[in-house]
């Protein structure tokens, strides 16, 4: 286990979040922070169609560093893994906290499989491959149904 990766919980509610693309990979992530975060900006030059139904800030552009300004955490979510190292090499000079979609390592933090059980939220972390996560989630949820 890469014990680089310290398991916390953030409040999300006076953070400034930008995500960086808005395909399927995105909308999956977005879908889990806007439970705890009304504060978020979308920045692409094309949406998927789920994103109509929600409410954000929607930027109909290409990426430059600049709008990384005033931003607190940024979700990279491009399918161009070349201008993923660049936008994850901006933040980390800005000291902006990053997911990194396209890489296992080139990242602040990782997102968490998570789901909640009577009154807990359980969160789900390794380095495996994110199916791998889902896999034991799906287990785990089945164990304590039982």
């Amino acid at each position: 286990m890469n014990n680089n990766y310290l398991p916390i919980t953030l409040n999300l509610s006076n953070k400034k979040i930008l995500f960086i693309g808005a395909g399927n990979v995105a909308y999956r992530k977005f879908i889990k922070v806007k439970k705890y975060s009304s504060n978020i900006s979308i920045l692409s030059l094309e949406f998927n169609r789920e994103f109509e139904n929600h409410m954000f800030n929607k930027i109909i552009d290409y990426y430059n560093i600049n709008y990384l300004e005033h931003y607190d955490i940024v979700f990279i979510c491009t399918n161009d893994k070349t201008l993923n190292l660049k936008i994850a090499s901006d933040c980390a000079s800005k000291n902006i906290l990053y997911n990194n979609s396209t890489s296992k390592d080139n990242m602040d933090f990782k997102m968490m499989a998570s789901f909640e059980y009577e009154d807990y939220t359980i969160n789900i972390s390794s380095d495996k491959e994110l199916k791998d996560n889902l896999k034991f989630k799906e287990e785990l949820m089945k164990l304590l149904k039982k």
